[in-house]
């Protein structure tokens, strides 16, 4: 015990716990020992990966103490023979952060001191950086404790006493309030509920339309990060509920996702003719906030659990529930530090990358902002975007508040930013939402201005972005998160018209990120995972195959192995063989319109539709280094830039062949690999180069070959 000061910590606090990572095992004992006398249970590691894998895995843990230099364990005495871990502190943060948003970290370090040398200036400076760079809630010098270990740790520990008690009022609902949600947004989908008895944590559906109605009653529970025995519990509930039908259904409300285990439970029931559905609690929240149309998500959950394929790589559409979302949680967390900093971003990558899913769950993670989530394939100018806008904001605020409505009206760029202005203060003041106000406008290729288009369109395009950014750099109320197949910053600096350019500085506010494909181990993790919740796998000669061909794209992955699965004999061993899947696989394109279409129009027309104003090159040339890659990269397994600049049929400079091929790496359409000083090039995707040669003539191959 550390002085009188410290106090028992209340009952509601037992169930968390507190995770410490320090390299030093004297440290650990130091950190742990007032948090343990205050009532905490602590978890510690001196190894990163340990960390994340303990509070990716319990989620009792609510806080986190993390140091931030990590060596290798244990740590000898000359520093010329410490080796780093492979996760730093902030590392470790970032990975935590992006699954486990729930966490409040505190970096307890030496770091600053360390990086300062003396310099007080530089190590103020350096303390507030590594502050805000990890989104901590304090950092705490190790060299403070050690000069006044009494009152540094008293002050720790109320610290974190605090901020778990901030936590559970501001994150936490009760079991009851969750289940009177559940029950709101099951009715307002046209479900008649049983009577809830007093302490129950389940429903029942009496009655609902749609495919729903065969499996009534269907039972609900809720809970918070399930486990194998609430999948047994549900199942019980579903036995009991209806014994005459053949096939029974169950709904389980989660807050954090389903691990492996429980995934295998729900395949293994779903093979005995009971489909339990996974609903996300986030999505139940924000579809009461938003005023969603619950009927139609209802029946988006029921075609594709409850549909005569039971199928569950088929799916098409953006993944909106954390159950079928995987592997994005660094970029998930590269958006919320862009969020903290208030910098606006444009991300880009191939079509079906998993972008809109992306932006999805970023918006369920950050339910306490305000959101607005514009799909502009269905505007076609910027005015009614503006009125979309505040009319969203205005429905935010009258499902909580008295009428507001917005002035639509002779709406000018000067007006919607001040009613922006407006709304923002009473979202923060009367609604306690936080700002910045998050604006997310999802596909803007649709809104960028045709060379061909009128001069007004291009001004006005230009004013729409310019109020944007006021209300973002200037104003800090809202950012930006722009969404395209292609990067984007770069083509509307410069948009012709007749001969006139409009050249502004006004898009530099934002900062492109790209969404790379999959790699091989999440591929694998992602088809493993949903294999898993429909009782069947894949042998490792399939998925090595799959990722091979798909090249990480998700999307293509999952199109890819929905073929097999439909058109394979699995149910022996509820396992797919190389054996039965490669003739499928070596000729996906003739068996597959769902694959020939993605290529066609996912990438090829979209590729075509790029806008060449600024760029020294044009689609033809995109083109033509495609069909020579695509006509060679079988007969010679290494082409080189000597190979391409050389080609008789690219009929462009050496300067242009550069370049272009430049941008097609970019956009993730071909890679280079690099041998000594030779560079090679091939195509990414090999279902691109698998279709343009289908598209060509044996003849015509030849004459692209070298």
């Amino acid at each position: 015990m550390i002085g009188e000061e410290i106090f028992m910590v209340n009952q509601q606090f037992h169930e968390s716990s507190v995770l410490i990572l320090d390299d030093d095992p004297q440290w650990l004992e130091k950190l742990k020992a007032p948090l343990e006398d205050a009532g905490f249970k602590c978890r510690e590691t001196q190894l990163a990966s340990e960390a994340i894998d303990i509070a990716l895995n319990d989620h009792l843990i609510k806080i986190a103490l993390i140091d931030e230099i990590l060596f290798v364990p244990p740590i000898p005495t000359d520093e010329n023979q410490r080796i780093l871990q492979d996760f730093q502190g902030s590392g470790v943060i970032r990975e935590i952060k992006a699954k486990r948003p729930d966490i409040a970290f505190f970096m307890v370090t030496s770091e600053p001191r360390v990086t300062s040398k003396g310099d007080i200036n530089k190590f103020t400076q350096e303390t507030i950086r590594l502050q805000k760079d990890t989104g901590v809630i304090e950092l705490i010098h190790k060299e403070a404790i050690d000069k006044n270990p009494e009152k540094e740790l008293i002050w720790l520990t109320k610290n974190i006493l605090d901020s778990t008690s901030s936590l559970i009022s501001k994150n936490e609902l009760s079991k009851s309030d969750k289940l009177s949600l559940v029950k709101q947004f099951l009715e307002k989908g046209g479900a008649e509920i049983d009577n809830v008895k007093p302490h129950s944590q389940s429903l029942r559906i009496l009655n609902i339309q749609g495919r729903f109605r065969n499996f009534v009653p269907i039972p609900v529970i809720v809970v918070d990060n399930p486990t194998r025995e609430d999948v047994n519990k549900l199942a019980q509930l579903i036995e009991t509920s209806n014994k005459e039908q053949q096939k029974h259904c169950g709904i389980l409300i989660y807050n954090h996702p389903p691990d492996s285990l429980v995934r295998l439970a729900l395949g293994k029931l779903r093979h005995e003719c009971c489909v339990i559905i996974p609903i996300q609690f986030a999505r139940v929240e924000q579809a009461l906030l938003n005023g969603e149309d619950t009927i139609s998500l209802l029946a988006e959950y029921a075609n594709l659990y409850l549909s005569e394929i039971e199928d569950l790589f088929a799916d098409v559409n953006p993944i909106r529930d954390a159950c079928f979302f995987f592997n994005r949680g660094e970029l998930l967390n590269n958006l919320q530090e862009h969020l903290l900093k208030n910098q606006s971003v444009a991300l880009f990558g191939m079509r079906k990358s998993g972008i809109t899913s992306l932006l999805f769950q970023f918006s369920f993670l950050l339910q306490q902002h305000p959101i607005v989530y514009i799909d502009l394939k269905r505007y076609i100018n910027c005015a009614d975007i503006f009125k979309y806008i505040l009319q969203k904001l205005a429905t935010i605020i009258n499902s909580n508040t008295n009428k507001c409505t917005p002035n639509l009206e002779k709406l000018d760029p000067d007006s919607f930013v001040q009613q922006v202005l407006d709304f923002a203060q009473l979202l923060q003041e009367n609604l306690a939402y936080e700002l910045p106000i998050i604006c997310i406008l999802d596909e803007v290729e649709q809104i960028i201005p045709k060379s061909s288009e009128s001069i007004e369109k291009v001004q006005d395009f230009r004013f729409f972005m310019e109020a944007l950014e006021i209300l973002n750099k200037q104003y800090k109320k809202l950012i930006i998160i722009i969404t395209n197949v292609y990067p984007f910053c770069d083509r509307i600096k410069k948009l012709d018209q007749q001969d006139r350019k409009v050249e502004d500085e006004a898009f530099d506010f934002l900062e492109e990120l790209f969404v790379p494909p999959f790699s091989e181990e999440n591929t694998t993790k992602m088809l493993n995972d949903i294999g898993a919740s429909m009782n069947v796998s894949f042998d490792n000669e399939t998925l090595q195959k799959i990722y091979q061909t798909s090249n990480g794209n998700p999307c293509v992955a999952r199109q890819i192995a929905s073929f097999i699965y439909q058109k394979v004999d699995y149910k022996t061993e509820n396992k797919i063989f190389i054996s039965q899947s490669k003739e499928y696989l070596q000729n996906l394109l003739y068996h597959s319109d769902k694959l020939r279409d993605y290529i066609e129009y996912s990438v090829w027309e979209e590729l075509k539709k790029l806008r060449f104003e600024s760029m020294s090159f044009d689609f033809e040339l995109l083109e033509q280094i495609l069909r020579f890659l695509a006509c060679n990269e079988e007969k010679h397994t290494r082409i080189t830039m000597n190979n391409i600049i050389s080609s008789k049929q690219i009929k462009f400079t050496e300067t242009q062949k550069e370049e272009a091929l430049l941008y097609l790496e970019k956009i993730g359409l071909t890679k280079r690999e690099r041998t000594g000083d030779n560079c090679y090039f091939l195509i990414q995707l090999p279902l691109l180069s698998q279709w343009l040669r289908m598209g060509m003539t044996d003849d015509k191959i030849a004459q692209w070959s070298f």
